[in-house]
């Protein structure tokens, strides 16, 4: 699939959440660069729908995986918590797509300190997975512990901190990957 190709799919995913009429979007938006790869995440949802990208530039290649979802409300040791489930395609530039399943298991937790946010993400295709554990602090500051992977023989441990500017949803991301070794900076856009 062809970069300009993968543009127009998302382009049509994530405006197809725009339709008048559902709820309002809620957006996100990161992208990090290290000295050996680069990472775009971008989702949407609009109500119980939600649409992702994520597209990944490293030594010897690229892909990016696409999803589309449908999310429902699922209580959780007494708090609300959010359980999405919808096909995935994994777009890669040296084998033709995959398609599978994938399912996300999300909340947010306020605290006295700020709150908790808690991500669990697994797909059929390649068996891969992400999790993460964000505590976010009042002043803005955020660190968060990731981890990925997947049957391919991917795997990624991470640890960062962010700082919101102002008042808005930016926030500044540096952080290291532990398997890779190296250092990495970012961005992000947060509206959820």
């Amino acid at each position: 699939m062809t970069v300009s190709a993968l543009r127009g799919l998302l382009r049509g995913g994530l405006l197809a959440l725009a339709l008048p009429g559902m709820a309002a979007a809620q957006e996100f938006l990161q992208y990090d660069v290290s000295p050996s790869d680069s990472t775009l995440v971008a989702s949407a949802t609009r109500g119980a729908y939600g649409a992702s990208l994520t597209y990944s530039r490293f030594t010897g290649g690229g892909e990016a995986t696409v999803s589309a979802t449908r999310g429902f409300a699922v209580p959780v040791a007494g708090a609300p918590a959010t359980l999405r489930v919808g096909p995935s395609v994994l777009l890669s530039e040296d084998d033709s797509p995959e398609a599978g399943l994938k399912i996300v298991a999300e909340q947010y937790r306020p605290t006295n300190w700020g709150g908790l946010f808690l991500l669990a993400e697994a797909t059929t295709v390649n068996s891969g997975y992400f999790a993460m554990v964000q505590p976010n602090l009042a002043n803005g500051v955020s660190f968060e512990i990731t981890a990925a992977g997947n049957s391919e023989g991917y795997r990624e441990r991470a640890l960062a901190v962010t700082r919101r500017l102002g008042d808005g949803p930016w926030r500044l991301r540096a952080g290291y990957r532990f398997v890779a070794e190296e250092v990495f900076v970012g961005a992000s856009l947060n509206t959820y």
